[in-house]
């Protein structure tokens, strides 16, 4: 739940690290689902100096360029300590990015915009608004937004 505050979600992400570690290492998965993502990430970032990765978790699955920075924003303080690719990390909120407005190149959203739930679908909708509002505060202009999801079985429709 990147949308929703810090506080009780912090325990539902950290106490799944080691699954989302396992799903991303499975040699099977890596090729059906990732490796082409991953491909396309890394090439739309190509130009990028300062990268957001929202929702990093413990593991960039994407390669950054050399002499790109990455920060990584997670709820999960055990992902944030375990990404060892992240330049900077920052323990919050999508919602409620806590980073300069116009400073960021990029923005990389990889399988993390699910996660931004509410208790209803209007108060998800409240936290997917606002999070889109912070993606477009922080990117500089001209900047990128790269999102990888996956696709549901009940489309959101607002």
């Amino acid at each position: 739940m990147l949308g929703s505050g810090v506080g009780a979600v912090t325990t539902f992400f950290d106490a799944h690290v080691p699954r989302l570690l396992h799903n991303a290492a499975d040699p099977g998965a890596y090729r059906t689902f990732y490796a082409q993502q991953t491909k396309a990430v890394r090439q739309g970032l190509r130009r990028s100096g300062v990268v957001l990765d929202v929702g990093c978790g413990p593991r960039l699955l994407y390669h950054p360029w050399l002499g790109q920075q990455v920060i990584g924003l997670d709820p999960s303080a055990d992902a944030l300590r375990l990404n060892w690719k992240l330049n900077r990390t920052l323990h919050g909120s999508a919602t409620q990015i806590p980073w300069s407005s116009c400073s960021i190149d990029a923005i990389v959203c990889f399988y993390s915009l699910h996660h931004i739930v509410g208790r209803t679908v209007t108060e998800t909708l409240a936290f997917v608004e606002a999070s889109l509002r912070e993606f477009r505060r922080v990117l500089r202009p001209g900047g990128r937004l790269l999102v990888v999801e996956v696709s549901p079985w009940w489309p959101m429709v607002a």
